[in-house]
């Protein structure tokens, strides 16, 4: 399961995330799930803003 954290609120994002974990190993009990969290890095060409901005010390805690 891939996680955008840096789109919108960070919390809200891995809370909705562990619910969604949670329902899955609910329903597919013998399935094996992973996540991956993806972090927005600045690039010269494109020009987005990012709704958020999560730290190295935030992500960490989220993974934990």
């Amino acid at each position: 399961m891939r996680v955008q954290i840096e789109l919108e609120d960070s919390r809200t994002n891995a809370t909705m995330m562990a619910l969604h974990l949670l329902y899955l190993q609910k329903t597919y009990r013998q399935t094996k799930y992973s996540t991956f969290f993806s972090r927005i890095r600045p690039h010269e060409e494109v020009d987005f803003q990012q709704n958020a901005v999560i730290t190295d010390k935030q992500l960490a805690q989220i993974i934990r």
